[in-house]
């Protein structure tokens, strides 16, 4: 990007450092019990974040058939009642969408319990990925988080947005997805619930896609922000006395 190397600091993923920390059982059972959802249960995180638009509606691979709405319902259903889990809907600002989908479904949340909202609503994301045990996501940068967790994603819909991404995303390429890819709704289900039976089962690939794209993570990059912010001072001081 043209930057001189010695001005970067290399610190790895620096958010890594507070969800790499121990569990605080105490602090998780008070953030799910106010966001109103159940302490003795596992918790299913949605949050896509592509720009979403009419053509698409509220989740990739419901809207084509116009058959959303059961879908929504059955998903709810499934997740809360079947897999008797939390779920919560993570969406980005409102106004990046072409309709109030919270409010579209509000009735479908109530009814099972999910806590749905807007980024912009709730904007601190780290308790939220620290204290959720499985993603359903997209191309998001939200998916690095989990990986960096040890925890299952399943990934929805690449198509129609292949070609709008090209074969990259946030750096990443298109291949390096650790979990299951999903184009049909019914697949969904059920690879989310292998996900949930066999949460270990990408574990290696997740692994080895961290260590592939992300220069340090918990306690490494920790150090490493001590030590790239010590060298950066440093020099700047030495450089400072020699001009004197």
């Amino acid at each position: 990007m043209g930057f001189p190397s010695e001005r970067l600091l290399v610190i790895g993923m620096a958010a890594s450092i507070e969800l790499l920390s121990p569990m605080n059982a105490q602090e998780r059972k008070e953030f799910l019990h106010k966001k109103g959802l159940d302490p003795a249960k596992k918790t299913i995180l949605y949050a896509p974040t592509w720009g979403h638009n009419e053509e698409r509606g509220f989740f990739c691979l419901w809207w084509q058939d116009g058959r959303e709405k059961e879908r929504v319902d059955k998903f709810c259903k499934f997740v809360t009642r079947d897999l008797n889990m939390n779920l919560v809907v993570r969406l980005h600002e409102k106004r990046r969408y072409s309709q109030d989908w919270i409010k579209k479904y509000r009735n479908i949340f109530d009814m099972y319990k999910v806590r749905a909202h807007y980024f912009d609503q709730d904007p601190y994301n780290l308790s939220y990925f620290k204290f959720s045990d499985f993603l359903v996501g997209d191309l998001s940068s939200v998916n690095t988080y989990f990986y960096v967790m040890d925890k299952p994603v399943v990934h929805i819909g690449a198509h129609p947005f292949k070609k709008k991404r090209q074969s990259t995303w946030s750096g990443m390429t298109l291949n390096d997805r650790a979990g299951y890819i999903v184009e049909d709704y019914q697949d969904l289900l059920v690879e989310v619930k292998d996900s949930v039976v066999n949460p270990s089962k990408f574990s290696n690939e997740r692994k080895k896609i961290v260590g592939k794209y992300i220069d340090y993570v918990g306690e490494d990059s920790r150090k490493a922000i001590l030590s790239e912010f010590r060298r950066f001072l440093y020099n700047d001081r030495e450089k400072n006395a020699g001009l004197k």
